[in-house]
């Protein structure tokens, strides 16, 4: 062809793609239209998001291959345009609610209702112990507004066991002791006292408490309030662990300047945070005779009292609690030793309370014996602990022909160790190149090099690092990766001080990417399917987030052992690294955890900072028979450090919008009305309405199932007038296909839960109708109180970077025993007679892309390129409807191979096939059918699929199978070619696959999970039970509050 009518074409295949772009933005802006009620990006915003999108386009998670010439622009044009239009589109449709209020939708979903607090007034009527709970409030020239609002957030509490002490602390101010006379005769539980003069928080608060009744002290700020069952958990806790001495709750933040309140999610009971920041702070709830003990709050200390009396109790062993709810509401009012920064609207801690509590941590570390040096960081105190005991330190560094990180790594701990009294140990692991043996050599000369092969069962971190223990003698031992370079001066120093403070075991470090962002502040675990993750992950290492969560001392249930301190006797009494289960993964978080188990605390050390090129040394590849071991031997671990409000489906404490179920009508059992697709089943997770059978089975909820037969309006119709017409707790809509359902809950004013077991990808971004069509059913996702997905990649697909506070992700389960068969040869042998296959033919069960002809294009073509192997193999393709004619036509390509082809066109013609397979292959994206592959992975079959199929229910690239190039028949013939030829390999697949799907969650845990959430959307849905239940009768409480609220009016 000539070469002007090649550039011709080429400009105009531009141009027609550029007008496909054009019409995808005039979707976008058509949408746009449609939600001008929400306040549009700011030219910064906008810009930011750009860059980020740009960023995230070539994120190494999204892992599309683009090569060379006219493919790389194929690849661009298929997948990035789309996936471009999509991110953008999310952050025009979630963008507002990060810049605004992320918090609305949670305080919506949470906070107490009318029938709500009735009913705990009633229940608390009933319990078992009733303790009187006195709420102390010093008071000093209060405006009468914030007092009224105070006294009245008390008068309106659910837990009427309560008496209020407002103790004036020699106010100046008329209106504020006329208001307090006021207050003093509404109740005889308020009562008032009057100090003479001004003496400060602390003796204004004594001073309460010294007059006080109850058993247990509230401490309460004049201008702040509390929420109206604030009470009634403190006391509901204390039904069920009487021996709590303190106990503390999350609180909301109210800046009085204009900026939106924001919530501190808080982790249960942490020590080491504790010294750095008073993280209890509100509402903190403590037993009056424990008080009394510690002599009160200390005069000296005001501006950090609070701090002071909790470490002080803390030392005398007091038994601490934490309630993961939001019950109070801090107004934070600039005053005097409190500044407001104009330029960042924020508020500043004054020198003068920095000093205060500096003073107090260095009495609390004083008595416990520890030395430390105290600095400011931001609005904190953050210790830098020093050695008393300088006891001898090991640290040893396993290493094999990585010879140029190992210098750095090694010239990096000679240059900045202030440490005295430390050896480095290298344990070379059989390194065989030139380099690598003469820098060890020449290390050896002032360093011990220690040789330790590897044992025939290949490379085991865990029992190299015990055998070179056992040649050590020293106190500390630091295991630390040939990977690592330190950057701080007195890393090893605080690491070791550290483990001197007492019940700390073990010591972990602050680690950056070479970017300078985040690789490790501390290991995370309990995610439903997960085992353990990063904290903040790969964020940029300067940013304040989580409260100095980042660059402040605290606690973590793990730490990795990239760089991991620990006491040797520790080591010693736990046996060290556990050789068996965890040779190579999670070694270091199963150490921890045992660790934990014996009674040791795990700390993170802030200045120990280093630099972790991670998998640079082994890989980062996870094997499934470890991450199987971890979740057998901790198969319902909670992280305490982990705050049950933030969501699971993320390591970055992202805010989940989910209700906290309270379950006071344990008679309650939702109502539930499923709309589903039979047809689907095959596709995606068993039915929904399969897992629910089990919920009614129970007794746990009333469930009303309604199938949708694909492509039958009528039957939709139907569903749509059940849930209009019927009375229910929660909808539950499974597909996409049923957005007009999630409409319709939204419509009537029922919660909706959208399943989504789909992988939700647009194929074809030229088609604007198509495109138009899943954005609406992403802006529809915000109608639902929940939108579940079945899988990682459409999640993240879905959430286009902003992942919204309402998305919930939750693993697939094999619910029938029979559902997952390993292979057994008598059945594979007789599916096979069945289609006259031979004893040894390599069988390929193949499921495509309805959507397109590409996915049954690229198998058939692969296979007929495959041609002679040295066994036998035939091709089974499973798609939805029956073959048409155009592709009849086009199977006429592959005649002389289609005596070895079988194309199922039934939703059950299946079930044989799999039973007969070696090998699955997923083409395509839309509608891979899942559950299909799942079964297949637990019956021990290797899977061959592309980079969307890569998760981890489906497939792990290289551990349960092999990723080829989305539509490319060469790449997927390579893949079919290796399994047939290596049928050691497809059984390493197989079984690391079963192993890999029994790591996942059980399904009584996620019959829990969905029971759990169904509760959740019912008392959303505000029913009450129809047995009539106790009703308060006309209570002084009620005239109380009208009252306040006229005078606050």
């Amino acid at each position: 062809m000539n070469s002007r009518v090649k550039l011709a074409r080429r400009k105009l295949d531009t141009l027609s793609r550029l007008a496909r772009l054009v019409a995808a933005r005039r979707v976008l802006q058509s949408l746009k239209r449609r939600r001008d009620d929400r306040p549009a990006p700011g030219p910064l915003w906008s810009l930011a998001l750009t860059l980020f999108l740009f960023k995230r386009l070539f994120h190494h998670e999204s892992r599309i291959p683009l090569t060379s010439g006219r493919r790389a622009w194929n690849a661009w044009r298929r997948e990035w345009t789309t996936y471009f239009l999509m991110r953008l589109h999310a952050f025009e449709t979630w963008g507002h609610t990060l810049r605004s209020d992320p918090y609305r939708r949670h305080i919506e979903n949470n906070r107490p209702r009318p029938e709500e607090v009735e009913r705990m007034r009633n229940l608390a009527r009933g319990f078992s112990y009733r303790p009187l709970i006195s709420v102390v409030v010093p008071v000093y020239n209060t405006p009468r507004e914030w007092l009224l609002r105070m006294v009245t957030s008390i008068v309106k509490q659910a837990y009427d066991r309560w008496e209020l002490i407002l103790v004036d602390d020699g106010s100046t101010s008329e209106e504020t002791k006329s208001t307090l006379r006021e207050i003093a005769d509404l109740d005889e539980r308020i009562g008032v006292e009057w100090a003479p003069r001004n003496g400060g928080v602390s003796r204004a608060t004594n001073r309460g408490v010294d007059v006080s009744h109850g058993e247990y002290i509230a401490f309460v700020d004049h201008d702040d309030e509390l929420l109206d069952d604030s009470l009634w958990h403190v006391a509901d806790r204390l039904q069920r662990e009487p021996e709590l001495d303190l106990l503390y709750s999350d609180e909301e933040y109210v800046p009085t300047w204009d900026v939106a309140p924001y919530p501190y999610f808080k982790p249960d009971f942490s020590p080491e945070q504790l010294i750095a920041q008073n993280y209890c702070c509100h509402l903190v709830v403590v037993r009056k005779s424990a008080f009394e003990q510690i002599g009160g709050l200390r005069p000296d200390t005001d501006g950090a009292q609070d701090h002071d009396m909790i470490l002080r109790m803390v030392e005398r062993g007091c038994h601490v609690g934490h309630i993961p709810r939001i019950l109070y509401r801090w107004f934070q009012v600039p005053s005097l030793s409190r500044q407001r920064d104009d330029g960042e609207k924020r508020l500043v801690v004054s020198e003068k309370i920095i000093e205060t509590a500096k003073g107090v941590v260095d009495g609390h570390l004083e008595r416990r014996g520890v030395e430390a040096r105290c600095e400011r960081v931001e609005n904190w105190v953050r210790p830098e602990f020093a050695p008393a005991d300088r006891g001898k330190v090991s640290i040893i560094i396993p290493t094999r022909d990585n010879p140029d990180f190992l210098r750095k790594a090694v010239g990096s701990i000679e240059k900045l160790t202030d440490y005295p009294n430390y050896e480095i140990v290298i344990i070379d692991n059989e390194s065989r190149t030139l380099r690598a043996r003469r820098l060890l050599a020449r290390l050896g000369r002032r360093h011990r090099v220690i040789q330790l092969p590897s044992g025939p069962e290949g490379f085991n971190f865990s029992q190299l690092n015990n055998k070179a223990v056992e040649r050590l003698d020293s106190d500390y031992l630091v295991f630390f990766n040939d990977d690592v370079e330190v950057l701080s001066r007195g890393w090893l120093s605080g690491m070791i001080g550290t483990l001197q403070v007492p019940g700390v075991g073990i010591a972990g470090a602050r680690l950056l990417f070479p970017n300078r962002t985040v690789q490790h502040v501390g290991v995370i675990l309990g995610a439903m399917g997960y085992g353990a993750w990063h904290a903040f992950l790969g964020l940029p290492a300067a940013l304040e987030v989580g409260n100095g969560y980042t660059y402040l001392p605290r606690n973590a249930m793990a730490v990795t052992g990239a760089c991991l301190c620990t006491r040797r006797e520790l080591f010693d009494q736990l046996g060290g690294f556990d050789e068996e289960k965890f040779a190579v993964s999670f070694n270091d978080v199963d150490f921890c955890l045992r660790a934990g188990e014996a009674g040791w605390r795990t700390a993170f050390v802030p200045q120990a900072e280093l630099l972790h090129d991670e998998g640079s040394s082994r890989g980062s590849k996870v094997n499934p028979y470890e991450l199987a071991a971890l979740r057998e031997r901790y198969p319902r671990i909670v992280d305490p450090y982990w705050n049950p409000n933030f969501s699971r489906t993320s390591p970055y404490f992202e805010l989940n919008s989910r209700r906290q179920a309270r379950r006071l009508w344990e008679s309650l059992k939702p109502r539930v009305l499923v709309v589903s697709s039979p047809s689907r089943v095959a596709e995606a997770w068993p039915n929904v309405a399969d897992l629910f059978g089990e919920l009614r089975r129970r007794g746990q909820i009333e469930l009303i199932d309604h199938r949708v037969e694909r492509d039958d309006p009528a039957s939709l119709n139907a569903g749509r007038t059940a849930l209009r017409d019927g009375d229910f707790d929660v909808v539950v809509a499974q597909g996409t296909t049923l957005l007009p359902i999630i409409r319709d809950a939204k419509n009537v004013g029922v919660p909706s839960l959208w399943h989504l077991p789909e992988h939700l990808i647009v194929e074809d971004h030229r088609d604007p109708e198509r495109l138009a069509g899943f954005l609406e059913l992403r802006e529809a996702m915000q109608w639902a109180y929940q939108v579940v997905f079945n899988n990682i990649y459409s999640y993240r697909w879905a959430s286009g970077g902003v992942p919204p506070e309402n998305f919930s992700l939750i693993d697939g389960v094999l619910t029938d025993e029979g559902d997952s068969p390993v292979i057994d040869e008598t059945r594979q042998r007789i599916a096979r007679a069945q289609w006259g296959l031979e004893k040894d033919c390599v069988v390929f069960l193949a499921v495509v892309n309805d959507s397109s002809d590409a996915g049954l294009d690229t198998v058939l073509e692969a296979y007929r390129k495959l041609g002679t192997t040295r066994s036998p193999s035939f091709l089974f393709v499973l798609r939805q409807g029956p073959v048409t004619s155009r592709e009849e036509m086009r199977l006429l390509r592959f005649a002389r191979r289609l005596d070895r082809v079988a194309i199922l066109t039934e939703p059950v013609g299946w079930e044989i096939p799999l039973a007969a397979a070696d090998v699955v292959i997923a083409e395509g994206f839309n509608d891979v059918r899942p559950y299909l592959v799942m079964r297949a992975k637990a019956m021990g079959l290797p899977v061959i699929g592309t980079v969307h199929l890569e998760r981890a229910e489906a497939l792990y690239g290289d551990v349960t199978g092999l990723i080829h190039e989305r539509f490319d028949a060469k790449s997927l013939c390579r893949a079919m070619r290796t399994l047939v030829d290596d049928p050691k390999r497809r059984k390493t697949f197989g079984d690391q696959g079963r192993a890999w799907l029994s790591s996942r969650a059980e399904p009584s845990a996620v019959l829990e999970w969905w029971h759990q959430i169904l509760v959740e959307a019912s008392e959303l849905r505000g029913r009450v039970p129809a047995a009539p239940c106790e009703t308060a009768s006309a209570s002084p409480v009620i005239e109380q509050e009208k009252t306040l609220a006229l005078k606050t009016g």
